[in-house]
């Protein structure tokens, strides 16, 4: 019995959000975005096949039913594996919620159709060019006709971190977000000049978060750029070529890095150069996290 008790320990231990991100093309060069300072986000690198079925299978141990986002600093529209992927990840992962993120500029009617029709439960589309202006209505009318959508009255769910808009298909729904500039993180210190926000006094990202590069990279967070040479060196956990993604998340490297966050001793220079944190986790998570590293 206790042995099933530490494995339902370890299942909650487990995040609820992970970015898996399948190449490195991006179409923009958003100022906030470490691609405008490197060339990374020109190249068309994509994730090897092998590792991404790997990695699935990874999941698949594990029974993981939480959100699978298919993003990182790219723009996923633009893999044309993109559908494969979905497929495969419907298949061998059914309670996992698919969600993408993208900029909107190549989704189309079409398009649109065929995330749905492959599992996509959530589709973030970031309204890039509404971004610290008043008269944004206007483009979101006019991404919503582009969709055929413009008869929907979109629901107004906004919070801290922006103005987001959202409107239900029958069995995914589209959120159009408007981030606030204020909530901008300096993506680890490489973004410089932004107009600070509050830092908070946690960060809950390396509790309930995983994020995956193309390479196979487990990071300490979605902020990590491996092409910053600070963030390769210290931003990195290891890799899914050669280690489980359990054992990775679990790993005595990891864990260190939580302790020290829950004992207010952070080390890491990246995350003391993060303008601020993400508060998108339940407490009660906390709590067993600080059970299991005896905290």
């Amino acid at each position: 019995m206790g042995d099933l008790k530490d494995q339902q320990i370890l299942k909650e231990l487990m995040p609820s959000f992970i970015e898996l991100e399948t190449s490195t093309y991006c179409n923009r060069r958003c100022s906030w975005c470490p691609n405008s300072k490197y060339k990374r986000g020109q190249l068309k690198i994509f994730i090897s096949f092998d590792l991404f079925i790997k990695i699935i299978n990874d999941l698949k141990k594990i029974s993981y039913d939480g959100q699978l986002a298919l993003h990182g600093y790219n723009e996923p529209l633009l893999d044309p594996n993109l559908y494969t992927f979905l497929n495969i990840i419907k298949t061998e992962l059914p309670r996992a919620k698919i969600v993408i993120f993208t900029n909107g500029d190549y989704l189309e009617k079409d398009s649109l159709k065929r995330l749905e029709e492959n599992g996509v439960s959530s589709l973030y589309i970031s309204l890039h060019d509404a971004i610290g202006k008043n008269d944004y209505r206007k483009l979101l009318f006019d991404n919503l006709k582009k969709l055929g959508k413009e008869q929907y009255k979109p629901e107004d769910i906004s919070d801290v971190f922006g103005k987001k808009y959202k409107i239900n298909s029958p069995s995914m729904e589209i959120i159009y977000y408007i981030p606030d500039q204020k909530m901008m993180t300096s993506r680890g210190g490489i973004i410089k000049n932004l107009e600070k926000s509050n830092k908070n006094l946690f960060c809950y990202l390396p509790f309930s978060s995983g994020a995956i590069d193309y390479e196979g990279n487990m990071k300490i967070c979605c902020e990590i750029y491996p092409e910053d040479s600070l963030h390769k060196k210290i931003g990195l956990i290891g890799n899914l070529k050669e280690k489980s993604f359990s054992d990775l998340w679990l790993s005595n490297k990891y864990n260190l890095l939580r302790k020290n966050f829950l004992l207010n001793n952070i080390k890491n220079q990246i995350c003391l150069g993060c303008l601020k944190n993400n508060e998108n986790i339940h407490k009660i998570k906390m709590t067993r996290w600080k059970k299991f590293l005896k905290i």
